[in-house]
């Protein structure tokens, strides 16, 4: 992300917000950003990444879904006004799609939304609430930032999602266990309170998950024909021969189209 336009930015909205106390004199010069007060660090915003399924399988079609949540809980008082981060993609990972928790309304009206039911800062040509889905040079998704619209204040000591990526598994990722990674994590109160990453009120939480092959995991459904699968399991992919079950006779079938 452009770090100077998003802190300048964040400096009108949150000096608007706040009734003109002086904080648009920040936005004199980049030597704005040594004059912000970074937030005690002995409380943080916690910031986490976790994907909706622990197991992926690396074929290379299957979709997933990678969530970017926040939890400002440790200052139950603060108006959380402004956030922005960078999502580090592993390698490995094709990145799909990006979306809001609410990709259709402003206000949200998800409730697990962080900013459920706060308007946003959305004016054509100059949109401050997005998500990136273009993995940039670094491995990086830059993109990310969400300010609340003037006058509109900010949630308090609430848990809930900044952001949501689609993606799927490479078939040529190293097997085992591996995570999403955030970096340049920002937030601003309505007192123009910095919180960021690292450490300096932010603290970054990355949930593994465990990447298999897709032998693997055709070994974990081959369970007929004693054990049919549930409808809508996903092993109904390896009915080669639709009879209900994952047996040898759709192992045959399988090992051919390897």
């Amino acid at each position: 992300m452009n770090i100077r336009n998003y802190i300048s930015k964040a400096a009108r909205k949150v000096g608007e917000f706040a009734g003109n106390k002086g904080l648009k004199a920040l936005l004199a010069g980049t030597s704005a950003v040594a004059s912000f007060t970074v937030q005690d660090a002995r409380a943080n915003i916690v910031t986490e990444t976790y994907t909706t399924a622990t197991t992926l399988v690396a074929d290379g079609q299957t979709e997933y879904e990678v969530i970017v949540a926040t939890d400002s809980t440790q200052h139950p008082s603060d108006q959380i006004v402004s956030s922005a981060w960078d999502v580090v993609v592993p390698p490995f990972i094709t990145i799909i799609s990006a979306e809001l928790p609410d990709n259709l309304n402003n206000p949200s009206q998800e409730p697990n939304d962080y900013f459920f039911n706060y308007s946003m800062d959305s004016n054509p040509g100059d949109t401050w609430n997005r998500v990136d889905s273009s993995i940039d040079s670094s491995g990086e998704l830059t993109e990310n930032v969400r300010i609340t619209a003037l006058g509109s204040g900010g949630p308090s000591n609430r848990v809930g999602e900044l952001g949501r990526y689609r993606f799927t598994v490479n078939t040529n990722a190293p097997l085992g266990e591996a995570s999403f990674d955030l970096n340049e994590v920002r937030y601003y109160n309505s007192d123009f309170f910095q919180y960021k990453s690292p450490q300096a009120g932010v603290t970054i939480v990355n949930h593994p998950f465990n990447v298999i092959s897709k032998q693997q995991d055709f070994n974990g459904c081959m369970q007929g024909p004693i054990v049919n699968y549930s409808l809508g399991d996903h092993c109904s992919m390896y009915d080669l021969d639709s009879d209900g079950d994952v047996d040898l006779v759709d192992f045959s079938e399988f090992t051919k189209q390897q």
